[in-house]
């Protein structure tokens, strides 16, 4: 018992002067106070999902009939051109085949282009989905041919813009939906 006594006599003033080499971490500073208060707040930088793409359609492209852009945001396209807020995401759904090919196209880009022509933005298709009514209607090899496109256009100016799909054949790019168009709103 003697000797435990002993040891932790002699341990406790090397933990003690151990203890003391130590540094704690300086305490944080308080924020500084801005002096400006009129200063606005710095507004987040706009956004889109969609890359600028030279590509432009004119109204007598390759287009085929074999798609359909049903609804942006639960508006139906049909009848209608539909207004979304640049500021909240826009969701378009559809389908797509390449009927002679007998084939649900695997790229495909979904692209917006300015009413006047002079810019256009595109985004490759990638959720696609069931739609057992277009396999009961053209064929089971296109049960898959259902897709959602989830874009953020933020960045891209108000206007109207024509919305189409886009994708490659063997004897070149064909687009499908050309006609349908879509506002873009502040």
């Amino acid at each position: 018992m003697k000797t435990k006594l002993c040891a932790i006599a002699v341990l406790m003033p090397a933990l003690f002067l151990s203890a003391c080499g130590e540094q704690s971490a300086p305490a944080a500073a308080p924020p500084v106070a801005s002096t400006d208060a009129a200063a606005p707040a710095a507004m987040p930088e706009a956004t889109t999902s969609m890359s600028a793409t030279d590509v432009r359609v004119a109204d007598d492209a390759a287009s085929v009939t074999t798609c359909n852009l049903e609804t942006v945001n639960g508006t139906m396209f049909e009848g209608d051109t539909p207004s979304v807020s640049r500021a909240e995401p826009v969701s378009i759904v559809g389908w797509l085949i390449d009927e002679p090919a007998r084939i649900v196209p695997t790229e495909v880009k979904l692209r917006l282009q300015s009413a006047d022509g002079a810019q256009a933005w595109e985004q490759a298709v990638t959720q696609w989905g069931d739609r057992s009514d277009i396999a009961t209607a053209k064929g089971n090899e296109f049960l898959a041919s259902g897709f959602n496109a989830d874009l953020s256009v933020a960045a891209i100016p108000a206007g109207e813009y024509a919305i189409y799909l886009a994708f490659a054949t063997p004897e070149g790019e064909r687009v499908c939906g050309f006609g349908r168009r879509l506002v873009l709103t502040e």
